[in-house]
């Protein structure tokens, strides 16, 4: 340590020592004084690439053991992995950023009747609405988590796992799909330009991911868990599609009442 100890912890006030590093009573790291840019980059590099709960780790076991990751935190290991509420929130705010930055389109019109296959033709009366939800793409995905943990949870009546805890997996594997789908979006922006084969993918992909992840949170039976993790992740897309259809069709007329 440099410099001068402090007496107490600035968080709890617990006493320290002279050469504690950390507060035995709340573990926060022992200050001397104020940030510098130094200590902050260190922290940044440490929660990113450190071995001990680092988001690289995370998104690592998620993308390979998402159900077992899950169940683990739901049994009490939590020490070891972030919170899948704090992961969720950072990566949807992350994805969202992104798309904004970026000027990518998650929705495309036409004028009605130009035959475009891969692309809605909508009324123009529909692009506010369309526009809202581009900007609260965000707001969109942390609707879907709880329905999909709810549509899982209805699924599964007769499994002793409740409705909170079905949040943790559909947390963490929400995380995961927007992270992985804001770079298949930036992927498909560059090369592709276009949107129909790469959404039937992504959706396929999706439903194939959650399903695994759901035999693992579920293990006493994987083969019946994977297809209620298919027809939650099923079921959750079209309510999203039929919400998301309603607010871009009525946006209008809610906004010039």
């Amino acid at each position: 340590m440099t410099g001068a100890a402090l007496k107490s912890c600035r968080d709890c006030g617990f006493a320290l020592g002279e050469d504690h590093a950390f507060c035995a009573r709340c573990g926060q790291k022992a200050s001397h004084g104020r940030l510098s840019i130094h200590e902050t980059l260190h922290d940044f590099w440490h929660a990113a690439v450190h071995a001990d709960r680092s988001v690289l780790t995370l998104v690592r076991l998620l993308l390979v053991r998402p159900g077992a990751v899950a169940r683990e935190y739901v049994n009490g290991k939590r020490k070891r992995y972030f919170s899948p509420y704090a992961f969720l929130l950072f990566v949807v705010g992350f994805a969202a950023a992104v798309i904004a930055l970026s000027g990518i389109q998650l929705f495309r019109t036409v004028p009605l009747g130009s035959g475009a296959p891969d692309v809605a033709a909508l009324d123009t009366s529909a692009q506010a609405g369309l526009d809202f939800i581009q900007h609260h793409i965000n707001a969109v995905i942390l609707v879907e988590t709880p329905l999909l943990a709810a549509f899982l949870r209805l699924f599964s009546l007769k499994d002793p796992t409740n409705f909170a805890e079905h949040l943790v997996l559909a947390s963490y594997t929400s995380g995961i799909r927007s992270l992985v789908g804001t770079g298949v979006l930036i992927l498909n922006s560059v090369l592709f330009h276009s949107n129909g084969y790469i959404q039937l993918a992504t959706l396929l992909a999706w439903l194939a991911y959650f399903s695994f992840a759901a035999s693992q949170f579920m293990p006493e039976h994987r083969v019946a868990s994977a297809l209620k993790g298919a027809a939650a992740a099923a079921a959750t897309w079209i309510a999203m599609q039929v919400l998301v259809t309603w607010i871009i069709m009525s946006f209008p007329y809610f906004t010039h009442r």
